[in-house]
């Protein structure tokens, strides 16, 4: 005997975007740039509609900057440990201080699916742009360029007066100017920085950070926000305002800015040690490695701007 077994199967095709993965969106508020370059990477714009309508909020976003030598945070509940690699979340922002070429990765997940989206980032040697005369070492005593980490071919300055040293010699800006560690200097006007840069504001040579009894506008306070100043970096510097003639805090307000790095600066005993506001611009503010302490007015970190980093 035979039987024939008949049977009925349904088949239901579900809609492509069940499947889908995130479709990722990265935006790097530059791709290059001199080092040490701060970057603001957000990937606000990611979505993934298959599985929510909430991408910010409910997809898990997994950042590597392509920079293992980046080291570990000094700082925070993970000290020691945490990656500066390694950073989580929509928005996230990272400071490469060594030239080359980085890949930047991004993986978005929804928990089932995942995506990759990729950046690449070019870091420009501070040697090469900021070569011969376009650094300027200052010290009480003459500086010997070659010797003492002061680069060879740079331009010498002899004083004790950070803001004279820099209105000085800034030029139509694209320079560096380095001071020397285990000295102070001290003016009785604020260390006016109101070029274009790039540009830096640094230290050479081995020992304590530079003393600084005097505060730094990094912008350009006549401008009356006319003129965006960008692309500066403050870095290695010891912001002491507690003798500076006016009490003025660390670093001061002006016109509109953009693209400024705190790197590694200790700002203490003055008002509003770190004090960036006022403007209708302030954009691609980085505060990095860096303490702020001893208020003697206002606030430690008077800040206030669009992309703002305080890593």
């Amino acid at each position: 005997s035979f039987f024939l077994l008949l049977a009925t199967c349904t088949f239901f095709l579900l809609p492509d975007s069940v499947y889908a993965a995130p479709s990722v969106s990265l935006v790097p508020s530059r791709t290059s740039g001199v080092a040490p370059l701060a970057i603001f990477f957000d990937s606000t714009g990611t979505t993934d509609p298959a599985v929510t309508t909430r991408p910010f909020h409910e997809l898990d976003y997994a950042w590597n900057f392509g920079d293992p030598s980046s080291g570990n945070w000094a700082y925070g509940s993970g000290q020691g440990a945490n990656s500066k690699n390694i950073a989580y979340g929509p928005v996230s922002a990272h400071v490469f201080e060594t030239p080359g070429t980085y890949i930047v990765t991004l993986i978005v997940s929804d928990g089932t699916n995942s995506s990759t989206q990729t950046q690449t980032i070019t870091v420009q040697d501070p040697e090469v742009v900021f070569a011969d005369n376009k650094t300027i070492c200052i010290s009480a005593t003459l500086p010997v360029p070659g010797t003492d980490g002061c680069p060879a071919g740079a331009k010498a300055v002899a004083s004790t007066n950070a803001a004279t040293a820099v209105s000085q010699n800034i030029g139509n800006g694209g320079v560096r100017f380095l001071f020397h560690r285990g000295e102070t200097f001290t003016s009785t006007v604020s260390t006016n920085t109101s070029k274009q840069g790039p540009g830096i504001i640094g230290a050479y040579g081995t020992g304590a950070k530079p003393i600084f009894h005097a505060p730094i506008t990094i912008f350009d306070p006549s401008a009356d926000n006319a003129t965006i100043i960008s692309d500066w970096r403050l870095m290695d510097l010891d912001l002491d305002q507690q003798s500076h003639p006016s009490g003025g805090g660390g670093i001061q307000p002006g016109g509109a800015l953009s693209q400024l790095l705190v790197l590694r600066v200790d700002a203490h005993d003055g008002p509003n040690p770190i004090n960036v506001y006022w403007s209708p611009l302030r954009d691609q503010i980085f505060i990095v490695d860096s303490t702020q302490k001893n208020a003697t007015a206002g606030y430690n970190i008077y800040l206030s701007g669009s992309r703002v980093a305080i890593l």
